[in-house]
């Protein structure tokens, strides 16, 4: 192992460029896997959320949960809502989270009907359901944000990424982890994180 360490070291751009292409390599792996990290549940209920644009107007909001009400008495898959406004209705599901009351939020939760959900059937999947939902109420309420939501499994695991970085130059390791920090924390798009770590990677060349 000491021969290993030691060519390690005096060969520490070999060893960045290295770290570089695995980011790369790792980022090509994980959209292959097809990961899912919100494990959607297997049950009859989905929840929305309302935010109404009028801050701190609680007639608004609930004249925004009137209007998705109408929306729901037409769809064939909705069995039954009830909604609250203002705050959260009561926990019906152990992996909701609880939100601050405040006057231009409310919730709805809604009853599914399954014998119109599946292969074959009105919708094929709730995920499809989920998605015609959204769309009309898109189209139809302009005054706040309405957002659909199936209810997930368990608490998000994260996808969580370790990064080693080593060298014989602690100035320029120093360097590579703040540049690797910076480029993590600011760029979503792993096309541009990969881009712009080539490019520092470069400069310190």
């Amino acid at each position: 192992m000491n021969w290993l360490w030691h060519g390690g070291l005096k060969k520490g751009k070999t060893v960045i460029l290295l770290i570089v292409l695995s980011l790369v390599l790792t980022g090509h792996v994980a959209t292959l896997l097809g990961l899912q990290f919100f494990p959607k549940a297997d049950t009859h209920m989905m929840y929305l959320n309302v935010v109404s644009h009028g801050s701190g107007n609680i007639q608004q909001t609930e004249l925004i949960v009137d209007q998705v009400a109408d929306i729901l008495n037409d769809e064939i898959p909705v069995k039954a809502y009830t909604s609250a406004i203002g705050g959260d209705l009561p926990k019906f599901f152990n992996t909701l989270s609880n939100r601050a009351p405040s006057q231009d939020y409310g919730q709805m939760m809604l009853r599914l009907d399954l014998n119109v959900i599946g292969s074959g059937l009105l919708y094929e999947s709730i995920e499809e359901y989920v998605g015609h939902l959204q769309g009309i109420i898109d189209k139809n309420i302009s005054a706040g944000k309405v957002t659909v939501n199936q209810l997930e499994q368990a608490e998000p695991i994260g996808a969580p990424v370790r990064v080693r970085v080593t060298g014989n130059n602690m100035d320029r390791l120093v360097t590579l982890l703040k540049i690797l920090k910076s480029c993590l924390l600011e760029y979503k798009e792993r096309k541009m994180l990969m881009m712009i770590l080539k490019t520092e990677y470069m400069s310190l060349l």
